[in-house]
Order: structure tokens, then sequence, then C-alpha cells
């Protein structure tokens, strides 16, 4: 049985608790769970059926449906064709994710890796509509391609 989940929410993991998932009408799915998800994992899928991003977390709060705490996060954004390409890599060892507006904030390290760059530094904010990342402390960026590639 296939899903395609439009929403970090709207998908079931597969834990040992309670997990309550609450369909309104005209709305997104949303899951809960009064206890920490471990081993959180939840995908994204192009309307062509390829993953186009993926969510992981060694555990994840889902008490509050509006602001999910990850630890552990690994987010890895595909092509979402049949290349199946990764794009973009995310770390970080405790992120804030606000799914509603795509939103993912964290106050200690943060890594994005491409193929033309890799960035660190801590204190960040991930916005997914605009693709922007903005860090506030100790930023770093390391150019994998000549700088008059990237400024085309």
């Amino acid at each position: 049985m296939s899903h395609r989940f439009r929403s970090p929410l709207a998908c079931v993991a597969a834990i040992a608790g309670v997990v309550v998932v609450t369909f309104l009408h005209g709305q997104t799915p949303r899951v809960t769970s009064p206890a920490p998800v471990k081993g959180y994992s939840v995908s994204f899928f192009s309307d062509e059926g390829y993953r186009s991003m993926q969510v992981k977390g060694a555990t994840a709060d889902l008490s509050n449906s509006d602001r999910v705490v990850v630890t552990g996060l690994v987010r890895t954004q595909s092509s979402g064709d049949a290349t199946q390409e990764v794009d973009t890599i995310l770390l970080s060892p405790e992120a804030v994710v606000a799914p509603g507006p795509e939103v993912a904030t964290g106050p200690s390290s943060v890594r994005l890796i491409r193929d033309d760059l890799e960035l660190t530094g801590e204190d960040w904010r991930y916005e997914h509509a605009s693709k922007r990342i903005l860090i506030h402390k100790k930023a770093r960026i390391v150019f994998q391609a000549p700088l008059a590639d990237l400024l085309k």
C-alpha cells in the first residue's frame, strides 16, 4: 500500500505507545503521540510517485502537532524524479519543526551539504518555501565549485 504524504505530520509511524491521527474535513491529517517517537522517519513524494524529501530523527516529540522537536535530524531533499538525485542534506542534533509554515529552527549546530557547497553554523532557521537558511552564529561556507559558476 502506497501513500503520498504532503505534510510531515500526515504519516503514521510504527511505534510502541499511542499514536493519534486526527482527520478534519478539508485539512491535512495531524499525528500526535504522548511519548517521544524513536526512529522517526517520514517521506514526501512528487506527483509522479518519486521521493522528493525524507526527514529522519533519532527521536521526535509529536505531542504538539504545530511544533515537532526532532533530535538527530537528517533532512534529505531529492530531485523527485526518476533520477532520485540527492540535492541537499541538512543535519542537526536538535531541531524544532513547524509543519504549517514548513520552517525548522535550531539553537545548536547545523550542517547543510550540497554538491557545490557545504555550510555549517549555529543558531539557525531553515525556510522551505524560499529554500533559505539563516545562520546567526559561527557561519562557515566551503564552496566546492569555482566562484564564477556560483555567481551566475
